[in-house]
Formats: C-alpha cells, structure tokens, sequence
C-alpha cells in the first residue's frame, strides 16, 4: 500500500511521540497506519484540509471519536472523522462531527479504493484546476463536481461517490 502520490502534496503536522493506548489495531489498518508514517498527513480539502493520522496521533485519536470498538479513526476530513470498520461491506466510512450519535456514510470498499479515491481527488485538485475550485461565494465549482464524479466513477460504486461529494 503506498501513498507516496498523496505525499506529494501534503503537508506534515510534525508532532512529538503521543501516549501509547492499550488497543490492538487490525493487521490492514495497521499497514494503512505505516503507509502513512509518523507524521499525520494534510491536504487541502476544498476550504479546508483533510487530515490521515500519522501513528502517534492514531493511538490518541481512537479515544476522542470512537467509543464503538469495531470502529476504529483514521483520519478527518474537517473535523469529521473518518473510520475504518471491519465489520461492514465498506471499511471506510465518514461521520458528521458534532451530531451526538456517530451514523456512518461509505467512502470506500477497502483501503486501497479509498487511496485510489484520494488519488483521483488530488489530481484533479492539484494539477487540473491549480486548487481553485471554489466559486466567488466560496462553493466548490460545479465543474469540479462534474469532472470528479465522472472519474470516481472509474473507482468506486455511487454511495461513496454521494458521501465523499456531500463533504467536499
């Protein structure tokens, strides 16, 4: 599992070594966890950023979104956590940050649809459109929406395309 394009944009949030909880993460999390290293990894993310966590903040942040133990964050996307689940057809999955109860929308299959997903969003980010993709009122451009539905197309089903547009 690489992540090595994503890593081209990105930003590092260099942190010091956090505490170390007591949780056994499953192996295919774990090999995200690494692919990502030890620092979490930032991109922009239309307005804001999206955040993987790197493997000190991992340990930490599984005590501040999930008291679910089948759930496990990965990462946010503007403060809306990211969680893989290896109990559902959809490993990875989004929750709205600050609604009280965690209700889970699919973003991928697996690991590598999600990288595949980011990859696509990335480049279409970064190189098609130079990261201007909001409009004057600070909305991402229907343009952009377009061109990236038809290339997700290409990787995934429509219920993580529908969730990873209603979080752009």
């Amino acid at each position: 599992m690489s992540l090595d394009n994503l890593k081209k944009y990105a930003e590092f949030d260099k942190i010091t070594e956090g505490k170390k909880v007591n949780i056994e993460l499953p192996s295919d999390f774990l090999s995200f966890v690494n692919a990502v290293g030890s620092d979490s990894l930032i991109l922009d993310w239309s307005a804001e950023n999206i955040t993987l966590y790197g493997i000190y903040d991992i340990y930490n942040m599984q005590d501040v979104y999930s008291n679910d133990l089948s759930l496990y964050v990965l990462g946010d996307i503007i403060a809306n956590p990211i969680f893989y689940s290896s109990t559902t057809d959809y490993k990875v999955k989004i929750a709205k940050h600050g609604v009280g109860k965690i209700e889970l929308e699919p973003l991928a299959k697996n690991f590598e649809e999600f990288i595949a997903i980011l990859d696509c969003y990335v480049q279409l980010f970064y190189i098609t459109y130079n990261k201007k993709i909001l409009n004057d009122d600070y909305e991402v451009l229907n343009d952009f929406k377009d061109n990236l539905i038809e290339e997700l197309l290409n990787i995934t089903d429509e219920n993580c395309i529908n969730t990873f547009i209603k979080f752009l």
